[in-house]
């Protein structure tokens, strides 16, 4: 239960940090190519040797977030852990509603029995004594 709410809240943060809209398109941003004949961003230059420029080019093509920091990921795994909780507990919940009302219909049918074996005797009684005056 624990992984499956750990994994739902990894998936939310992802989900968030994507900019998606809607569960079945992510909007990604778009990537801004310099026009032919105009200067281009040094920083982003292969020929030129910049501090960062491959990590750079690899961000702007496949769009990879920055990495996170500890307390990023520390909030990620209370979130996590939150998250796990409150499956747990609504599993608990949820199965204890279940039993219950499995109890309740059982003892429903177990009362309709009942009912059903009475009104059977009374039957058999009553057609006992129809066939007596015959």
């Amino acid at each position: 239960m624990v992984l499956i709410g750990a994994g739902s809240a990894v998936w939310w943060t992802r989900y968030k940090s994507l900019d998606c809209h809607s569960f079945s398109h992510c909007v990604r941003s778009s990537i801004q190519y310099a026009p032919p004949g105009s200067p281009q961003n040094k920083d982003a230059s292969p020929s030129e040797p910049g501090r960062h420029a491959g990590h750079q080019i690899s961000s702007m093509i496949n769009n990879i977030p920055p990495p996170m920091e500890q307390r990023e990921k520390e909030r990620i795994a209370s979130v996590a852990r939150q998250a796990g909780d409150k499956v747990a507990e609504l599993s608990e919940a949820t199965l204890d509603t279940v039993l219950t009302t499995v109890e309740v219909l059982k003892a429903k049918l177990a009362e309709h029995r009942a009912e059903r074996d009475r009104q059977q005797e009374l039957l058999d009684r009553l057609q006992s004594r129809q066939d007596d005056r015959k």
